[in-house]
């Protein structure tokens, strides 16, 4: 899912299990990128925290520097925003990071997401 920062409006596609890639069709903005589990076994638990996925500074460290991901050096999970140009096609925007601290977990749950 991607979410404009001006604007909000959302731009969503569906992935299946262990799918390596995926496209997100979004107008020119500045976007939060992230993912929702979904499917049997992976929605949100009573008494556990929402499972969400991001793009964030650690995503970037990972896909950047997998020597410092594997020391255990990529320690920033602050949301990026993404810059999308008019008729722009980005690669590897990957939502590697899971992990997200508590403030940066309540922007994403603060999203309320529409249905397609």
């Amino acid at each position: 899912m991607a979410v404009d920062q001006t604007t909000g409006k959302q731009f969503q596609v569906a992935t299946r299990a262990r799918q390596r890639s995926y496209r997100l069709d979004a107008a020119e903005g500045r976007y939060i990128v992230f993912a929702i589990p979904h499917g049997a076994g992976v929605g949100d638990e009573p008494g556990q925290l929402p499972l969400r996925g991001a793009y964030s500074a650690f995503s970037q460290c990972v896909l950047n520097s997998p020597e410092k991901a594997a020391a255990g050096e990529c320690q920033d999970h602050k949301l990026l925003a993404l810059e999308v140009g008019a008729n722009e096609t980005r690669k590897r925007v990957d939502l590697y990071d899971w992990y997200l601290p508590e403030q940066e977990r309540a922007r994403l749950l603060a999203i309320k997401v529409e249905t397609p």
